[in-house]
């Protein structure tokens, strides 16, 4: 007897193994099935019930956003995947009848769920706690230059003020040398001209 009508095929259930745990989903139309971080191997069961020459479908299925190639499985009613990475992908399976003909496509979005390492949230605030550290080690730097030139500029005064106290000192008493009556007009032009030097310096 020819079957023209190939199967549709019915996505059964949905096992997700973690490290201790094995725990089974049933799929409803259109709900995605959400894996957890730690669920690493995943096993999709689907069939196709035909009411003629059941033993000739054969079956094949893929999961877009991992792989865009159908992978025939023969008979085979279960797609295995293992360490699938986090984010969204569509589980597609078909099956063919004994002439042949492939049926329609049964679809169930998968999500994976990220690690809290991997999360955006967690991501995002690695890069806002990283922003914050290049930040204050700005200001820290630029308080650190600002204490710096705040200590130059007083170490800065002070020498002036010393070095124009000894000036200060040197031009009065230049200046008093240079009025001594018992001094030679040479040597009494000389000490005025070391006070005035020392006055301009100031």
């Amino acid at each position: 007897m020819a079957d023209r009508f190939p199967p549709a095929p019915v996505l059964e259930r949905v096992d997700l193994q973690g490290p201790e745990q094995v725990r089974s989903v049933v799929p409803f139309d259109g709900q995605s099935v959400f894996v957890a971080a730690r669920e690493e191997n995943l096993a999709i069961h689907y069939s196709a019930p035909a009411l003629v020459r059941a033993l000739d479908v054969e079956y094949r299925y893929r999961m877009t956003g991992l792989s865009e190639q159908w992978l025939d499985v023969g008979r085979s009613r279960v797609a295995r995947f293992s360490g699938i990475r986090p984010g969204r992908y569509t589980f597609e399976a078909q099956a063919r009848n004994g002439e042949g003909i492939w049926g329609p496509v049964a679809r169930l979005p998968v999500v994976v769920r990220p690690t809290l390492f991997e999360s955006r949230t967690f991501q995002g605030l690695i890069v806002i706690l990283a922003c914050g550290g290049l930040a204050a080690a700005a200001r820290v730097r630029r308080h650190r230059r600002r204490d710096i030139e705040r200590l130059r500029l007083n170490i800065a005064t002070d020498l002036h003020d010393d070095i124009g106290s000894e000036l200060s000192g040197i031009a009065l008493a230049a200046a008093m040398a240079g009025r001594e009556a018992d001094l030679p007009e040479r040597q009494s032009q000389a000490w005025l001209r070391i006070s005035e030097k020392a006055k301009t310096m100031l």
